[in-house]
């Protein structure tokens, strides 16, 4: 007698399940790693246009300044009343200004006494150096700036962002 079977086996269809649940899984965690790596780099580029905003200020300021009333002994120069890390100038008119970083930390900030805050309330500045050095032979001084930051609403520690951006200002001689 011919026995005449259609259609698949129970172990036949076990493994085919099997075989799409492994493809399924393996699809999940490339689209999370995908949307994850997205994510950060969100994170790192709103946190570098803070950081690039607040430098062209910092920048314009401080080679438009008449001269730079904050210590230059190339040591990391701190200001005002909280002795926060920063920079004190005079502008072209001899109006005294300062810019510094208030509050480092979580809640750390740039500020202008000219313009105010520098970087928006989403982003925490982490740490931050202004160091003024005089420069020999006729060159004008530089100020090396310093600045560490990330969004204040990372999830968790391991999906912060941390960007850190340095330059050095080099100052006009009149």
């Amino acid at each position: 007698m011919k026995k005449n079977i259609k259609g698949f086996s129970l172990i036949e269809t076990l493994v085919v399940v099997i075989v799409f649940a492994v493809l399924a899984g393996a699809t999940a965690q490339s689209v999370a790693l995908s949307l994850r790596s997205a994510h950060k780099s969100d994170q790192v580029s709103e946190v570098r246009d803070n950081f690039d905003f607040a430098i062209s200020i910092i920048e314009r300021e401080l080679r438009n300044s008449q001269t730079i009333t904050s210590s230059c002994t190339g040591s990391p120069a701190l200001i005002g009343p909280s002795n926060a890390p920063g920079v004190q100038y005079e502008d072209e008119d001899g109006i005294s200004h300062a810019i510094y970083c208030q509050n480092v930390g979580s809640n750390g900030y740039i500020y202008a006494d000219i313009s105010g805050s520098l970087t928006n309330e989403d982003i925490a500045i982490t740490a931050c150096e202004f160091t003024c050095n005089k420069s020999g032979d006729g060159l004008p001084e530089s100020i090396y700036i310093s600045m560490s930051g990330e969004l204040k609403d990372s999830p968790s520690a391991a999906q912060a962002s941390p960007l850190t951006v340095d330059t050095i200002v080099r100052l006009r001689v009149y």
